[in-house]
């Protein structure tokens, strides 16, 4: 089991209601405010987590399809088990690791819409990883990504040093042309940069430098 699987199983059955559940259903409001429901087909969430964001989405777009993906087993249950609490029977969870999981598990599905939030810089071959995201997607599908944003950030950059030296998890953070330039390598004909936030004591956080971009895969 890998650090970040250990990590998240323990925080699971809190992570909703701990100090930081306000930070992390902020940055799903970001994304949710930048995104129109579905009024059919299917959307994933890569890093899904206990499943907030997809659960939200799919409560306002009732004729679609969801897929949730998290490497921590418990996070997994629990999403399961907060969909059946709030009625949505229109979402899947799935136990997984992203950079290893077989795609052909999806085929079922024809995804129009992507999340990745807050995960992006776990993987360990980011550039693998966007290509991948790219490939489920449906010709003209849409990608929302949501990640730290080291750019003009000392504060990140900081720990993102101690995450690579210290702490030793494989977490990479990127700046805003590093990440864009990866998803357009990875296949998106558009990548935007829709938002960007930089506040101190945002959400119960000391400091937030986070980016919103939008890929488009045409």
């Amino acid at each position: 089991m890998s650090v970040i699987e250990r990590e998240f199983n323990a925080v699971a059955a809190d992570y909703e209601s701990n100090r930081l559940a306000e930070w992390y259903k902020a940055h799903a409001g970001v994304i949710l405010d930048a995104c129109a429901p579905l009024d059919g087909g299917d959307v994933l969430d890569v890093g899904c987590g206990t499943g907030y964001l997809l659960r939200t989405f799919l409560a306002r777009s009732p004729g679609a399809r969801g897929v949730g993906v998290d490497i921590a087993g418990n996070m997994v249950n629990r999403a399961a088990a907060l969909a059946r609490r709030d009625g949505i029977d229109n979402a899947r969870f799935i136990h997984a690791d992203w950079e290893t999981l077989d795609t052909r598990d999806l085929d079922d599905y024809a995804f129009r819409l992507v999340f990745c939030a807050n995960a992006f810089h776990y993987f360990s071959a980011p550039g693998c990883a966007a290509e991948k995201l790219c490939r489920v997607l449906t010709d003209g599908g849409t990608l929302y990504v949501l990640e730290r944003n080291k750019s003009n950030s000392p504060l990140t950059l900081m720990w993102g040093w101690l995450h690579r030296h210290w702490i030793k998890d494989n977490v990479e953070f990127y700046s805003l042309d590093e990440l864009t330039t990866c998803f357009k390598n990875a296949g998106f004909g558009d990548v935007k940069v829709v938002r960007t936030i930089n506040r101190l004591l945002w959400k119960n956080k000391l400091y937030t430098s986070v980016a919103l971009l939008k890929c488009t895969k045409n």
